[in-house]
C-alpha cells in the first residue's frame, strides 16, 4: 500500500521520510521511479558492504558502532550535540546507498540513516530526519484525540467521505504545524453522492494526502537548499 500511494503522489521534488519497517525494496523502488528522495532507518541487522569492497560484508550493529568510536565528528544540529559518521556502499536487498550513523553526545544509543541521496552530507540527511518526529507525533495525537483511528465504516461511499475528513484535519493540522513554510490550500467538500470508480486504494490515499498537505503545490517543510518537500 505504502509503495502505491508514492507511486500515485502528484508532486515532484518530494524527501519521504520513514522508519525501518518500510525500508524495503517496494518502498525504496517506488521512491526511486518518482525520482524521490528517501531517508529511512535501516535495521543493525542488515549486512553493509562499503564501496569497493563488494565482498567485505559488515553487520550494521558492529560496524557503526566501531565506526562512530573511530571517526565519528560532533556536530550541532538543531540545538542539540550529536556525533554523526558516514560511509556509502551496497545495503543488502536496498542497492547503493549513502549510510549516515548518529548518536546523541553522552548517550549510548545509535541510529543508521539510510538515503539514496548519496551526494548529502551527514548533517543534512540529520536534519531531514528529526523531521519526521514532529509529524509521527501529530499522527498519533490526531488518531488519539480525534478518533481517527476508530472509524467502523464498510461502504465505499463512507470510506471515501472518511479519507476526505481525514485529509482535511490531518492536512490542517500539517500546515499549522509547519506554518512559516505553507500558504492555505484550496477549500474541500465531501460530496454529496459519491459515485464509485475504480481506483486503487494507494491511488485515493495519494490523492487524498497530495491535496491535503500541498493544495497549492507548494512545499510543506522548509528544505536547506533544493526546496523538497517532506512527507
Amino acid at each position: 500500500m505504502t509503495g502505491e500511494i508514492i507511486a500515485h503522489f502528484p508532486l515532484t521534488k518530494v524527501t519521504v521520510l520513514f522508519d525501518c519497517y518500510y525500508l524495503c525494496p517496494n518502498v525504496t523502488r517506488a521512491c526511486e521511479a518518482k525520482q524521490y528522495h528517501y531517508v529511512g532507518v535501516a535495521k543493525k541487522n542488515r549486512n553493509f558492504f562499503p564501496d569497493g569492497r563488494d565482498r567485505d560484508k559488515r553487520k550494521l550493529a558492529a560496524y557503526g558502532k566501531n565506526l562512530l568510536g573511530r571517526l565519528g565528528r560532533t556536530t550541532a544540529c538543531r540545538g542539540k550535540k550529536y556525533r554523526l559518521a558516514e560511509r556509502v556502499g551496497r545495503l543488502s536487498k536496498l542497492g547503493r546507498v549513502k549510510l549516515v550513523f548518529s548518536r546523541r553526545v553522552r548517550d549510548k544509543s545509535w541510529i543508521a540513516m539510510a538515503t539514496n541521496a548519496t551526494r548529502w552530507g551527514a548533517l543534512r540527511v540529520l536534519n531531514y530526519y528529526l523531521d519526521r518526529w514532529p509529524i509521527e507525533v501529530l499522527l498519533k495525537e490526531s488518531e488519539q484525540y480525534l478518533g481517527l483511528g476508530d472509524y467502523q465504516v464498510l461502504r465505499y461511499r463512507g470510506i471515501e467521505r472518511y479519507l476526505c475528513l481525514r485529509r482535511r484535519v490531518v492536512g490542517r493540522a500539517v500546515r499549522l504545524l509547519f506554518r512559516p513554510a505553507v500558504r492555505a490550500g484550496p477549500q474541500v467538500t465531501v460530496p454529496a453522492r459519491a459515485t464509485r470508480r475504480p481506483i486503487a486504494g494507494g491511488q485515493l490515499l495519494a490523492e487524498q494526502l497530495g491535496q491535503g498537505l500541498h493544495g497549492d503545490h507548494r512545499r510543506v517543510v522548509p528544505a536547506p537548499s533544493d526546496g523538497r518537500a517532506t512527507y
